[in-house]
């Protein structure tokens, strides 16, 4: 008998928690589902809530509902804001989600289809001048000097091309290409690709030199600063010129009478330099 009383006594104190939820709720007014007695239908409450939120229930009623007379479900994807197709296009999503700007006028000077990716990344960072010299690193608290020829000016200008060692590199690459001497200056040089007015073999030949001289006088840098390793103006040339024939060779120009004169045009100008 005893283990009978225990039994019901605890369900009796679960009764009336039970009961002192139900009342605490009442009082809040926190859950409308456990205080409403009435007969609710399922629907009836989905829809009310929505109303009261954000009006999407009123929006879901209003809708027909699909019959299988009407056919079978297709899925179709958005090319523009009335055109919907049944094959994806990756450049029309791109489309729909970036934020449409100007081209800047260096845009061509990186971003052709002919440039080397990890090439034009490094050249876009120098052109934004976001490449982690001296000066940025002085702003840090860090104090850089050139690795090139030790002056104290280390910054983008300075070593693209004002630098002695970075401006002889650019002077044999270049040189041949525009049939002069380039400009040290990195705003008259930039500013030179950006306006130039011919197109065809040299111009795509030129900004592919420009891109692979900025990667690999950065990647010389990073070299002589971390690693303690240094290579000659020599070979830092033969480093791009090498580049510059590997990228001309993966273009298959052979193949392209827009492209079939590369190969021969390089060559041509490294026998002007």
């Amino acid at each position: 008998m005893a283990k009978i009383s225990c039994s019901y006594f605890l369900i009796l104190m679960l009764v009336l928690s039970v009961f002192s939820v139900v009342e605490k709720a009442k009082g809040d007014r926190r859950c409308t589902l456990l205080i409403d007695l009435s007969p609710c239908y399922p629907d009836d409450c989905r829809l009310n809530c929505y109303a009261e939120r954000n009006g999407v229930g009123e929006c879901i009623a209003s809708k027909v509902v699909p019959t299988s007379a009407d056919g079978k479900d297709t899925h179709l994807w958005r090319h523009s804001s009335d055109d919907y197709r049944p094959i994806f296009s990756a450049a029309r999503t791109w489309d729909k989600l970036r934020t449409r700007r100007e081209d800047k006028d260096c845009a061509k000077v990186i971003w052709f289809p002919q440039a080397v990716p990890r090439f034009a990344f490094i050249a876009w960072l120098a052109i934004n001048d976001r490449l982690s010299t001296g000066v940025r690193m002085r702003q840090w608290g860090g104090v850089q000097q050139c690795v090139f020829g030790g002056e104290r000016e280390n910054s983008r200008d300075h070593l693209f091309f004002a630098c002695p060692f970075s401006y002889l590199v650019w002077l044999d690459v270049a040189g041949g290409l525009m049939h002069m001497d380039p400009d040290p200056d990195w705003t008259n040089t930039l500013l030179g690709l950006c306006t130039q007015q011919q197109v065809g073999d040299r111009y795509i030949l030129l900004r592919i030199a420009f891109q692979a001289t900025i990667h690999c006088l950065w990647r010389e840098r990073n070299d002589r600063r971390h690693n303690k390793s240094s290579c000659s103006h020599t070979h830092v040339l033969k480093t791009i010129e090498k580049s510059v024939r590997t990228r001309i060779m993966s273009l298959r120009y052979f193949e392209s009478r827009n492209l079939r004169g590369l190969l021969q045009e390089w060559f041509r100008s490294r026998v002007r330099r």
